[in-house]
């Protein structure tokens, strides 16, 4: 997917767009570190893809993160909620 997966992702273009996220990194990517192993072995990257694209409706994702959010606050839940939201 490469750098595409910590954009924004609009439902409506059915794209990811904007600057690089940070919030998306931490959620992605502590999620995969949780669950590497399942998601090597049970899933393909369409099916990883359609995850991120959910991920950005998800309203915990979206209550989290943003420019609104301190960082303080931010990272742990976000890590939290990958972890959980990628489990396969």
């Amino acid at each position: 997917m490469g750098e595409d997966c910590f954009r924004r992702f609009d439902a409506t273009r059915d794209r990811f767009l904007g600057p690089f996220s940070i919030s998306a990194y931490e959620a992605i990517v502590s999620g995969l570190a949780a669950h590497l192993v399942d998601w090597e072995a049970t899933r393909g990257t369409d099916a990883l893809r359609d995850r991120i694209k959910g991920m950005w409706s998800h309203q915990d994702f979206r209550d989290n993160s943003g420019s609104g959010v301190s960082p303080r606050r931010r990272a742990p839940r976000l890590i939290y909620f990958g972890r959980s939201f990628f489990t396969p």
